[in-house]
Protein backbone atom coordinates (compact mmCIF):
# COMPACT_ATOMS: atom_id res chain seq x y z
CA UNK A 1 0.00 0.00 0.00
CA UNK A 2 3.25 1.98 0.63
CA UNK A 3 4.58 1.74 -2.78
CA UNK A 4 0.94 2.59 -4.09
CA UNK A 5 0.83 5.81 -2.04
CA UNK A 6 4.01 6.85 -3.14
CA UNK A 7 3.80 9.04 -5.98
CA UNK A 8 -0.22 9.92 -6.35
CA UNK A 9 -1.19 13.12 -5.25
CA UNK A 10 -4.13 11.69 -2.85
CA UNK A 11 -6.72 8.82 -3.10
CA UNK A 12 -9.21 7.91 -0.66
CA UNK A 13 -10.28 4.68 1.01
CA UNK A 14 -12.87 3.53 -1.13
CA UNK A 15 -10.31 3.41 -3.91
CA UNK A 16 -8.07 1.87 -1.82
CA UNK A 17 -10.44 -1.12 -0.85
CA UNK A 18 -10.99 -1.77 -4.51
CA UNK A 19 -7.28 -1.81 -5.49
CA UNK A 20 -6.34 -4.19 -3.26
CA UNK A 21 -9.80 -6.08 -3.04
CA UNK A 22 -9.41 -5.70 0.94
CA UNK A 23 -13.00 -4.08 3.09
CA UNK A 24 -13.08 -0.39 3.70
CA UNK A 25 -12.24 -1.54 7.26
CA UNK A 26 -8.84 -3.37 6.51
CA UNK A 27 -7.94 -0.38 4.70
CA UNK A 28 -8.23 1.62 7.79
CA UNK A 29 -6.51 -0.53 9.91
CA UNK A 30 -3.56 -1.13 7.67
CA UNK A 31 -3.29 3.00 7.73
CA UNK A 32 -3.25 3.02 11.04
CA UNK A 33 -0.17 0.51 11.33
CA UNK A 34 1.69 3.05 8.56
CA UNK A 35 1.14 5.57 10.69
CA UNK A 36 2.49 3.96 13.75
CA UNK A 37 5.30 2.50 11.80
CA UNK A 38 5.94 6.14 11.53
CA UNK A 39 5.39 7.07 7.88
CA UNK A 40 3.75 10.10 7.17
CA UNK A 41 -0.21 9.00 5.97
CA UNK A 42 -2.64 10.90 6.78
CA UNK A 43 -6.16 11.10 5.89
CA UNK A 44 -7.69 14.75 5.66
CA UNK A 45 -11.43 15.49 5.13
CA UNK A 46 -13.72 17.53 2.99
CA UNK A 47 -14.25 17.93 -0.88
CA UNK A 48 -10.79 18.25 -1.31
CA UNK A 49 -9.44 15.59 1.26
CA UNK A 50 -8.81 12.16 1.04
CA UNK A 51 -5.45 9.62 1.76
CA UNK A 52 -2.03 11.01 1.38
CA UNK A 53 1.58 10.28 2.26
CA UNK A 54 3.99 13.87 2.66
CA UNK A 55 5.26 14.15 -1.04
CA UNK A 56 8.97 14.51 0.82
CA UNK A 57 8.48 10.58 1.77
CA UNK A 58 11.07 8.52 0.28
CA UNK A 59 10.93 5.11 1.05
CA UNK A 60 14.32 3.56 2.27
CA UNK A 61 15.60 0.28 0.59
CA UNK A 62 16.71 -1.91 3.76
CA UNK A 63 19.45 -4.05 3.59
CA UNK A 64 18.76 -8.14 4.27
CA UNK A 65 21.84 -10.02 5.96
CA UNK A 66 22.30 -13.89 5.54
CA UNK A 67 19.75 -14.89 7.64
CA UNK A 68 17.27 -12.72 6.77
CA UNK A 69 17.68 -13.67 2.84
CA UNK A 70 17.08 -17.39 3.94
CA UNK A 71 14.11 -16.72 5.67
CA UNK A 72 12.73 -15.30 2.55
CA UNK A 73 13.92 -17.88 0.23
CA UNK A 74 12.24 -20.59 2.60
CA UNK A 75 9.09 -18.48 2.51
CA UNK A 76 8.71 -18.43 -0.49
CA UNK A 77 9.17 -21.87 -0.88
CA UNK A 78 6.74 -22.89 1.64
CA UNK A 79 4.40 -20.48 -0.25
CA UNK A 80 5.00 -22.39 -3.39
CA UNK A 81 4.19 -25.91 -1.78
CA UNK A 82 0.62 -24.63 -0.88
CA UNK A 83 -0.20 -22.29 -3.81
CA UNK A 84 1.26 -24.14 -6.62
CA UNK A 85 4.31 -23.98 -9.16
CA UNK A 86 5.79 -21.45 -9.91
CA UNK A 87 4.48 -19.21 -7.65
CA UNK A 88 7.46 -18.65 -5.26
CA UNK A 89 9.44 -17.25 -8.98
CA UNK A 90 6.83 -15.38 -10.03
CA UNK A 91 6.77 -13.36 -6.36
CA UNK A 92 10.86 -13.24 -7.15
CA UNK A 93 10.73 -11.58 -9.64
CA UNK A 94 8.34 -8.82 -8.54
CA UNK A 95 10.71 -8.55 -5.50
CA UNK A 96 13.30 -8.00 -7.22
CA UNK A 97 11.21 -4.87 -9.53
CA UNK A 98 10.93 -3.06 -6.12
CA UNK A 99 14.27 -4.04 -3.92
CA UNK A 100 16.86 -4.75 -6.14
CA UNK A 101 18.68 -6.20 -3.22
CA UNK A 102 16.83 -9.06 -3.34
CA UNK A 103 18.59 -10.26 -6.62
CA UNK A 104 20.73 -11.97 -4.51
CA UNK A 105 17.65 -14.45 -4.04
CA UNK A 106 18.13 -15.97 -7.34
CA UNK A 107 21.29 -17.65 -6.54
CA UNK A 108 19.83 -19.35 -2.90
CA UNK A 109 18.51 -22.56 -5.48
CA UNK A 110 16.92 -23.93 -2.37
CA UNK A 111 15.01 -26.48 -4.05
CA UNK A 112 17.64 -28.02 -5.34
CA UNK A 113 18.38 -29.92 -1.29
CA UNK A 114 14.91 -28.88 0.15
CA UNK A 115 11.56 -30.33 -0.76
CA UNK A 116 8.43 -28.91 1.53
CA UNK A 117 5.68 -31.35 1.25
CA UNK A 118 3.49 -29.71 3.57
CA UNK A 119 -0.30 -31.51 1.73
CA UNK A 120 -1.38 -35.04 1.03
CA UNK A 121 -4.43 -33.09 -0.89
CA UNK A 122 -5.86 -29.63 -2.21
CA UNK A 123 -4.69 -26.64 0.19
CA UNK A 124 -7.91 -25.40 -1.20
CA UNK A 125 -5.69 -21.70 -0.95
CA UNK A 126 -6.64 -21.10 -4.78
CA UNK A 127 -10.48 -22.14 -4.77
CA UNK A 128 -13.35 -19.09 -5.14
CA UNK A 129 -14.19 -19.57 -1.38
CA UNK A 130 -10.53 -19.00 0.27
CA UNK A 131 -11.12 -15.30 -1.45
CA UNK A 132 -14.76 -14.49 -0.12
CA UNK A 133 -13.33 -16.32 3.48
CA UNK A 134 -10.94 -13.67 3.97
CA UNK A 135 -13.17 -11.04 3.16
CA UNK A 136 -15.23 -12.00 5.08
CA UNK A 137 -12.51 -12.49 7.83
CA UNK A 138 -11.40 -9.27 7.23
CA UNK A 139 -13.84 -7.61 7.58
CA UNK A 140 -15.65 -9.60 10.48
CA UNK A 141 -19.32 -10.70 8.93
CA UNK A 142 -20.37 -13.55 8.19
CA UNK A 143 -20.19 -15.80 5.49
CA UNK A 144 -23.09 -18.15 4.05
CA UNK A 145 -21.73 -21.79 2.22
CA UNK A 146 -22.55 -24.78 1.38
CA UNK A 147 -20.42 -27.32 2.69
CA UNK A 148 -21.63 -31.55 2.10
CA UNK A 149 -25.21 -30.34 0.96
CA UNK A 150 -25.36 -28.50 4.49
CA UNK A 151 -26.08 -24.43 3.71
CA UNK A 152 -24.91 -22.59 6.68
CA UNK A 153 -24.01 -19.35 8.13
CA UNK A 154 -20.97 -18.93 10.39
CA UNK A 155 -18.47 -16.78 11.62
CA UNK A 156 -15.30 -17.32 10.79
CA UNK A 157 -12.55 -16.87 13.51
CA UNK A 158 -8.89 -18.74 11.69
CA UNK A 159 -7.15 -20.66 9.72
CA UNK A 160 -5.41 -23.83 10.25
CA UNK A 161 -3.37 -25.66 7.93
CA UNK A 162 -2.89 -29.71 7.72
CA UNK A 163 -1.42 -31.88 5.66
CA UNK A 164 -4.90 -32.84 4.32
CA UNK A 165 -5.29 -29.16 3.12
CA UNK A 166 -6.60 -25.48 4.31
CA UNK A 167 -9.47 -25.43 7.21
CA UNK A 168 -11.32 -22.85 8.51
CA UNK A 169 -12.07 -23.05 12.40
CA UNK A 170 -15.57 -20.90 12.90
CA UNK A 171 -18.92 -20.60 14.71
CA UNK A 172 -22.78 -20.99 12.94
CA UNK A 173 -25.45 -18.47 14.69
CA UNK A 174 -26.61 -20.96 16.73
CA UNK A 175 -23.40 -21.25 18.67
CA UNK A 176 -21.70 -24.67 17.39
CA UNK A 177 -17.95 -24.43 16.82
CA UNK A 178 -17.11 -25.65 13.45
CA UNK A 179 -13.88 -27.36 11.73
CA UNK A 180 -14.57 -26.98 7.53
CA UNK A 181 -12.00 -27.44 4.74
CA UNK A 182 -11.84 -24.45 2.78
CA UNK A 183 -12.02 -27.41 -0.53
CA UNK A 184 -15.26 -28.04 0.46
CA UNK A 185 -16.77 -24.72 1.08
CA UNK A 186 -19.27 -24.20 -2.12
CA UNK A 187 -21.30 -20.86 -3.38
CA UNK A 188 -20.09 -18.56 -0.72
CA UNK A 189 -21.81 -15.57 -0.31
CA UNK A 190 -20.09 -12.62 2.12
CA UNK A 191 -23.85 -11.25 4.24
CA UNK A 192 -23.37 -7.81 5.99
CA UNK A 193 -24.00 -8.87 9.25
CA UNK A 194 -20.83 -8.27 11.55
CA UNK A 195 -19.61 -9.58 14.59
CA UNK A 196 -16.44 -9.25 16.66
CA UNK A 197 -13.91 -11.82 16.69
CA UNK A 198 -12.59 -10.95 20.16
CA UNK A 199 -15.90 -12.20 21.78
CA UNK A 200 -14.46 -15.55 20.16
CA UNK A 201 -11.25 -15.63 21.65
CA UNK A 202 -11.89 -18.54 24.08
CA UNK A 203 -12.88 -20.78 21.29
CA UNK A 204 -11.00 -24.53 21.01
CA UNK A 205 -8.73 -24.31 18.32
CA UNK A 206 -8.47 -27.78 18.65
CA UNK A 207 -11.73 -28.61 17.75
CA UNK A 208 -12.42 -31.44 15.48
CA UNK A 209 -13.93 -31.30 11.64
CA UNK A 210 -17.61 -31.22 13.19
Amino acid sequence: MTLFLVGRDRTTITELAERFEVSKKTVERDLSRLSSAGIPVRCERGCKGGVLIDPAYKIERSSFDDEEMGDIILSLHLLESIGGKGRARSVIEKLIALVPELAHVKKLELDEYLHVELLNGDSGIRSEAFRFVNEALEGEVHLECTVSGERIAIAPLSYALRPEGLFLYCCTHDGIYRFIPISSMDDCVVSSVEFNRGEYASYCMGLEDG
